[in-house]
């Protein structure tokens, strides 16, 4: 062999000796060139958070790609609103929601210099009434760390929707919010967001409700594990008020922002243990029902009124029957996906 050809064979080994080496150091909890996390498993992503890492790091070290955007939520006032009775289910029951009116508008934001996924899809968030509630417990992680939930009543269904006319694929999930307590201490702090109306810097005060991803409708859910966890915030400055036009499946709205409430919304993961057998029959028994409904209400028009108080009864009995017998298990299911319906 030439000396040329010795020397780029050396050069060969020596690329393919040190790309090996790279590879070998995944899982050796340091965090070497061209990693974002290590060692796998850790809750170490995203990366250099200045709130705190609440992700679980990739196998190969790398952090997963951020598929939930961080929302800055601003009271609103709409024009009369015609309410809609709608499917709803999420991890914890199928029900029938009477969506009410609009009570908040909720912008994509930059948290922290994070870039959005994507900054054209908004929440319009509805008040709903439905059926009693029992409370659940659980525990949720987000970038302000880790919090013991209990849910105490829904409060929205947050839709995607467009503002003021700029085009947008709604690649994102209806969301059921509930009103939310955690006994465990929070600390305050501050922080700095970006969204429609500017750059502002938020006191964030305490948590105060908890959003689930919901199948509106037999819809589908495209993320079950990724929900919302929503604090209430001061701002430092006043944002303006304004009218803001939006377009979503209940038609066109023009909102008024009001002086609040004034709320946070973080990506944010279930931590708590999962359902029990029992639970997850149970919840798929009500799936089923909820489904049903839906494919007659809209192929059969004339039925809605006698299916819908057929679905109130067989919800309310399945509902209650699991809470009431198995209180201690089912109040801290874990995985939402078994609750949805393709």
């Amino acid at each position: 062999m030439s000396r040329s050809g010795l020397f780029l064979a050396a050069a060969l080994a020596l690329t393919i000796g040190a790309t090996t080496t790279r590879a070998d150091l995944c899982g050796n909890g340091v965090l070497d060139d061209g990693e974002s996390c290590d060692p796998p498993g850790s809750i170490t992503c995203p990366t250099g958070s200045p709130a705190g890492s609440f992700l679980a790091c990739n196998s190969d070290c790398t952090c997963p790609a951020p598929i939930l955007d961080h929302f800055r939520c601003y009271g609103t006032r709409g024009h009369s609103f015609p309410s809609n009775t709608v499917s709803l289910v999420d991890q914890f029951v199928g029900t029938q929601a009477t969506v009410v009116q609009p009570g908040e508008l909720c912008n994509p934001a930059q948290f922290n210099d994070q870039p959005t996924v994507d900054p054209t899809a908004h929440l319009t968030c509805y008040k709903i009434t439905e059926v009693k509630f029992a409370r659940r417990q659980v525990t949720m992680r987000d970038e302000f760390g880790e919090l013991p939930f209990t849910y105490i009543k829904p409060k929205f269904l947050c839709v995607p929707s467009m503002r003021d006319g700029v085009p947008s694929a709604l690649n994102l999930d209806h969301f059921k919010c509930y009103k939310a307590k955690s006994k465990a201490k929070f600390t305050r702090r501050t922080v700095m967001i970006s969204d429609d109306e500017g750059d502002q810097f938020l006191n964030v005060i305490k948590p105060s409700q908890v959003c689930n991803p919901v199948n509106k409708n037999g819809e589908g859910v495209l993320e079950p594990d990724a929900h919302l966890t929503c604090y209430k915030v001061n701002p430092i400055t006043a944002v303006p008020l304004k009218n803001i036009t939006v377009q979503n499946q209940f038609g066109g709205d023009t909102l008024r922002t009001l002086r609040g409430p004034n709320i946070l919304c973080m990506p944010s993961v279930r931590t708590d243990t999962t359902p029990t057998t029992t639970t997850s029959s149970t919840v798929e028994s009500t799936t089923t029902s909820t489904a049903v409904t839906t494919t007659s209400t809209s192929s059969i028009a004339s039925t809605t009124t006698t299916t819908e108080e057929s679905t109130t009864t067989t919800t309310e009995e399945s509902t209650t029957t699991t809470t009431e017998e198995s209180t201690t298990t089912t109040t801290s299911p874990g995985s939402a996906s078994p609750a949805f319906l393709g």
